[in-house]
């Protein structure tokens, strides 16, 4: 048996006596313990080594249990609180132009009026304008958003309309003969962020469109570096097709309500539905269509399904009815 003081001990294999350490090994030669055996385990400490193990195994599963639920099971309230800092306030204040291919004929611009026409857009009159929801997707403010909103462009039906309006230019005592191609004229393109009030003009972060995909989506990006979305969390969650989707699941739509306070913070809303119908538009793609009464937030509100992913965007098809769109995915900024 090693000689052992109050606070020290020799090493069994090479007699080199060390103050007892936390390392529990010889200095000298490296033993561990000292070269000395450990006394055998009580069989009622080995007992409560299986109850602990078992205790630890079974929290384990019922933690991986609880959170699998909570995956699946998002709740209306959590989605909401998760992922409102995400959401802003898209305005797009523009007209159409008319280019002619003559130099010399210079452009000619045109709104659409209230009654659905076209008149030459002209001093002192108010630009159409568009105003919907987008989703920031990074903390470089990157958004995405619907066709609508970042290239509200006529239909075949507005553009006989609008090619007539065009043809009085044509004639005495204008007479433009020149061809020309049609242009979307953007004169103010951005967002407002959650919880700011639209009439501070400080508010409102300038943007340019990245791109339009498939499916009638597209991308805006910030002309500077902006504050409000440092540390947001990156989206990484692909939005992409999901062919677990059914007719009369439920969905969520986040967004801003129809009515805004300009004088108040923005303040999203959300709203719960089923998907009405839903329409195979191809292999990767289907229209979900759902209840119009049960949907009060914008144009490009992103919804969202009971397990928090982002299925697609409201928007209206050519008829006027509301529907959820989406693309096979989303293409990152720097792609």
């Amino acid at each position: 048996m090693a000689s052992k003081s109050e606070d020290f001990i020799t090493c069994k294999l090479c007699g080199n006596t060390d103050p007892l350490s936390k390392e529990f090994k010889c200095s000298k030669c490296g033993a561990k313990n000292w070269g000395h055996e450990l006394p055998p385990k009580s069989k009622s400490g080995c007992l409560w080594e299986i109850i602990g193990g078992i205790i630890i195994i079974a929290g384990t599963l019922i933690y991986n249990e609880i959170k699998d639920y909570r995956n699946t099971h998002w709740s209306q309230s959590r989605i909401e609180s998760t992922f409102s800092k995400y959401i802003v306030l898209v305005y797009h204040e523009f007209a159409y132009e008319l280019k002619f291919d003559k130099p010399e004929d210079g452009s000619l611009y045109f709104i659409r009026t209230v009654d659905g026409g076209f008149a030459q857009w002209q001093s002192g009159m108010q630009p159409n304008s568009v105003t919907g929801c987008g989703f920031v997707t990074n903390s470089d403010g990157f958004c995405i958003t619907t066709k609508n909103l970042t290239y509200p462009w006529p239909n075949d039906l507005d553009m006989i309309k609008l090619r007539r309006e065009v043809q009085i230019f044509r004639n005495p005592p204008f007479n433009i003969k020149s061809g020309g191609h049609y242009k979307l004229f953007t004169i103010k393109l951005g967002y407002y962020p959650n919880g700011t009030k639209i009439n501070d003009p400080n508010s409102f972060v300038p943007c340019k469109v990245f791109g339009l995909w498939e499916k009638e989506l597209g991308g805006l990006t910030p002309l500077s570096s902006i504050s409000s979305f440092k540390g947001i969390t990156e989206f990484n969650k692909t939005i992409e097709y999901h062919s677990d989707l059914n007719k009369g699941d439920k969905i969520y739509s986040l967004g801003y309500p129809l009515q805004i306070n300009p004088s108040e913070n923005l303040s999203t809303i959300i709203t719960q539905s089923k998907i009405d119908s839903l329409h195979k538009f191809n292999e990767k793609h289907d229209e979900l269509y759902y209840p119009v009464t049960s949907l009060y937030t914008l144009e490009g509100a992103p919804v969202f399904d009971s397990k928090g992913r982002v299925i697609g965007f409201n928007t209206f098809d050519k008829n006027g009815n509301i529907k959820l769109i989406w693309n096979g995915y989303i293409r990152n900024e720097k792609e």
